[in-house]
């Protein structure tokens, strides 16, 4: 039955596919010898790859795991703003640097050694577990009102609320689990995880207009699992409309040109530029913008107008490392890193105050 479904699929697809573009996510994978080979491309920049199928044939001998890493897009959907184009600031605030030079760097680089020791931080494994544990523990200890969310057996989201004036919140997120490879996963994703843990910390210091929102998700490697379950269990409870803003953190410590990736949909394409004012005012980063968004966690969100970003390492110069054992602390690229928890401080800093 399941080959015959895939038939019909490959069918479909090779029946509808000649002039269409699809964006291609390679997801650690390395498919370069067969996208030459069945397909043109058509444009690559930021995190875009948009391809298109070449028309002189040879559909059937497309293989199926190619075709489970492209996804059809409209012309008009995919834009990419460069960082030469991107020059605006805001008014600067004394207040706002303030805080933003209380960042520790050696608080984030003992959350970073926590993580990256765990055997495993794979969906499911003990060392998951351990991770759950150690950012639930942390929050508390910071006064926030923290909850587990489980949504499948021994995979559970952490969430820590800390109420504001009105009730409507600002929402951090950042993924803990990795791939799975043995003592790795630093910048994919304990950079995010740690950043969130930091900024955490600051933001229970103060009390703002807004609430704030600290979800360290779970099963992001698994296919956005823990995202998903959030924003699904936020609609019907209400809290999904009361989410003002979102920032998303997802690999942001491995750099070597300065430039961060501000991705979102083209909905939001004010959210991202905004934020790239941000950047400019309070940061050395050069902000790219690239939408519409994929493969993280500010997916789900953006589906159901939630507006935010995802913050993110220059795509075309991203770790080496990715997905793969060499993920270790000491190739991690700490000032970058620094770098975009200022960003996302500071851009919190005015969300929850505007």
């Amino acid at each position: 039955m399941k080959n015959i479904l895939w038939f019909i699929y490959i069918l479909f697809f090779i029946s509808s596919a000649k002039g269409e573009y699809y964006r291609f996510d390679p997801h650690g994978r390395n498919f370069s010898r067969e996208l030459n080979k069945f397909f043109e491309p058509v444009f690559n920049k930021g995190r875009m790859q948009i391809y298109r199928i070449k028309k002189e044939g040879g559909f059937k001998e497309i293989p199926p795991s190619l075709l489970g890493h492209l996804v059809k897009i409209k012309k008009n959907q995919w834009k990419v703003i460069s960082p030469e184009n991107l020059y605006e600031k805001i008014p600067y605030s004394l207040s706002t640097q303030s805080i933003l030079e209380k960042i520790s760097e050696k608080n984030v680089r003992e959350h970073l050694e926590f993580l990256i020791e765990r055997s495993s931080r794979k969906m499911g494994t003990v060392g998951n577990h351990e991770t759950a544990n150690y950012i639930e523990n942390f929050l508390k200890n910071y006064g926030y009102r923290t909850k587990r969310e489980c949504f499948k057996k021994n995979a559970c989201n952490v969430v820590g609320i800390k109420k504001g004036e009105l009730d409507e919140y600002v929402l951090i997120e950042a993924h803990f689990d990795s791939v799975g490879a043995l003592k790795a996963g630093a910048d994919d994703n304990a950079s995010g995880a740690s950043a969130l843990l930091e900024m955490g910390r600051l933001l229970s210091e103060k009390s703002f207009k807004r609430g704030v929102i600290i979800f360290a998700t779970n099963g992001e490697e698994d296919g956005l699992l823990g995202s998903k379950y959030f924003v699904k269990k936020a609609e019907s409870s209400g809290l999904l409309r009361k989410i003002s803003f979102f920032i998303n953190m997802d690999m942001i410590s491995w750099n070597k040109n300065g430039i961060v990736d501000i991705e979102t949909d083209r909905d939001f394409e004010e959210a991202a530029r905004w934020m790239s004012s941000i950047a400019n005012t309070y940061t050395t980063l050069r902000p790219e913008i690239t939408m519409p968004a994929w493969g993280s966690d500010h997916v789900p969100f953006l589906k159901k107008g939630v507006p935010g970003v995802l913050t993110i390492e220059h795509w075309k110069t991203k770790s080496p490392c990715y997905h793969k054992s060499c993920d270790k602390l000491d190739t991690l690229n700490i000032p970058y890193l620094l770098e975009i928890i200022k960003l996302n401080m500071a851009a919190s800093l005015y969300k929850l105050s505007e």
